[in-house]
């Protein structure tokens, strides 16, 4: 088995453009008036690279996804509508991948062998926006419940432009970039608010532009401990999972640990990231979708590849190491000694105050209010939902929801329950449908396995896993952000099918 490139030239293309994206953000930020010409600018010179090369406009469309969380790096304000960046580039791919279709006279997507499993699903998507207008839900709410699942559409520009192997193992490298980015800069964020003596007359404004860009959530916790969480690290849970099983892989083919570290020291170095961006997220969904793939990792070695029981414990304790690393780093950040006063926050503080009296927590309390409602309307409608945009009420216990209530009750379509959002609004048969395209890709993903022993096709699938557990208590099978993983996990089974061929 070859060495998988991580940090090759794409990984060094993507990095750079993922800088100059934030640059141009920070600008924008404190110069609103240049943020449109930005926005169309990046648009712009997007299309032009898609229609030289399709392949390159799906790189930087996922570079962006890695980074930007929400999509609002940049945007551009149409009335009473900001356009964002991730909806501007999806449309500026979507007209280049037509230009293509016509000059290669046809549409990629109907050889890749799971189109029907697609199409099913686009259609389900169409009748919950169909059943949502019927039953008198509001127009706005059917739209922005629903316009997450257009990223499905995307398997068209994905099929037509990813058709080589080469041009698959190119999205890993982009992977790679997004999560170092992302780790930067989460890093440095923690840095600062770690040490608000130094830098006071800056944090409000990168508080706000990491808020008002959709980026992430930056939380003061009892403990002083400043939460860093990005919608996007979930791509660093992605990435963990698909390190450590390449890693376990490389490490039978290398057996002097000194060459093994010389070898791998920059994949090491990214697992390590994506393990402390992991912690640092403070994320009880990514802690407990981790938690379990790692641990149906561990039986699959064991019962499957028939790995000794010395050898799962070695790599369980290797896995723990980096674990007590990543919280070092974390621990060594925050009370890195800078002029002032310092934060004096203790390691095991870190992980007590995330994993004690969760009851009592207000975002805790609002998510287990929300149960009970969400299943009495989905008995309404048992077998087709009740549509996008439909919303519930329930008791929030957050203070914000509380205050603007005068009942006590707050009413939303978003909800945190990814699978019973589901089962509400597009039903048990939309829901059936959509496990069944999973189901596909994990069958025809693990045959190939089976026959190649790649580990990244496994690595793959068992972040495909992580993130379909992760949904059950933190939406992402109906964002942008869990969507994107599908479409690249789906072509696997095309792409490795004939790996030395082009589709076209």
């Amino acid at each position: 088995m070859e060495k998988i490139k991580f940090f090759g030239k794409t990984f060094q293309n993507i990095f750079l453009v993922i800088i100059g994206i934030e640059i141009l953000s920070i600008i924008g930020f404190y110069f609103p008036s240049l943020n449109p010409l930005f926005f169309i600018i990046a648009v712009l010179l997007f299309f032009i690279i898609s229609i030289k090369r399709l392949d390159y406009g799906v790189y930087l469309l996922l570079a962006e996804l890695f980074i930007g969380s929400k999509g609002y790096l940049l945007e551009f304000p149409i009335g009473g509508f900001d356009l964002s960046l991730r909806l501007g580039i999806f449309l500026a791919l979507f007209v280049a991948f037509i230009y293509w279709a016509m000059k290669e006279k046809q549409i990629t997507f109907f050889k890749i062998k799971l189109w029907k499993y697609f199409l099913a699903f686009m259609i389900v998507i169409g009748l919950g926006a169909a059943i949502g207008y019927l039953r008198g839900n509001p127009l706005a709410n059917i739209f922005f419940d629903w316009n997450g699942y257009l990223y499905f559409g995307l398997i068209f520009p994905f099929a037509q432009a990813i058709n080589s192997k080469e041009r698959f193992l190119n999205l890993f490298q982009v992977l790679a970039a997004g999560v170092l980015a992302s780790a930067a800069k989460t890093l440095i964020l923690l840095f600062l608010f770690s040490h608000p003596e130094n830098f006071l007359i800056w944090l409000p404004n990168i508080y706000r532009w990491v808020r008002d860009t959709g980026v992430g959530e930056i939380t003061e916790l009892p403990n002083h401990f400043f939460r860093i969480f990005f919608q996007s690290h979930i791509y660093s849970v992605i990435f963990l999972i698909i390190s450590f099983v390449l890693l376990n892989h490389y490490r039978d083919y290398i057996k002097s640990f000194k060459k093994y570290f010389k070898s791998h020291w920059s994949l090491l170095l990214m697992c390590l990231l994506s393990m402390t961006l992991l912690f640092l997220c403070y994320s009880r969904s990514f802690w407990i979708g981790a938690f379990v793939t790692f641990v149906l990792i561990f039986g699959f070695l064991f019962f499957k590849l028939k790995y000794k029981f010395s050898r799962v414990v070695y790599l369980a304790l290797w896995l723990i190491m980096g674990a007590v690393l990543s919280v070092g780093l974390t621990f060594v950040i925050i009370n890195f000694p800078t002029p002032g006063e310092g934060t004096g926050i203790s390691a095991a503080s870190l992980i007590k105050e995330r994993t004690s009296d969760t009851g009592e927590e207000a975002a805790a309390r609002s998510r287990f209010n929300l149960v009970e409602p969400m299943t009495r309307k989905f008995i309404e409608n048992p077998i087709i939902g009740s549509g996008f945009g439909t919303s519930v009420k329930y008791e929030s216990a957050d203070p914000r929801a509380v205050a603007a209530s005068e009942d006590g009750l707050f009413e939303t379509f978003s909800f945190e329950w990814g699978w019973l959002d589901f089962l509400l609004k597009i039903g048990i048969l939309g829901t059936f449908v959509y496990l069944l395209l999973l189901f596909m890709i994990f069958k025809l993903g693990l045959k190939i396995y089976n026959t190649s022993r790649d580990p990244l096709i496994l690595g793959s699938l068992f972040a495909l896993f992580a993130v379909a557990l992760i949904h059950a208590l933190t939406p992402y099978l109906n964002h942008p952000l869990g969507i994107g993983w599908i479409l690249i996990v789906a072509l696997i089974p095309t792409i490795y099918s004939a790996p030395s061929k082009n589709l076209k």
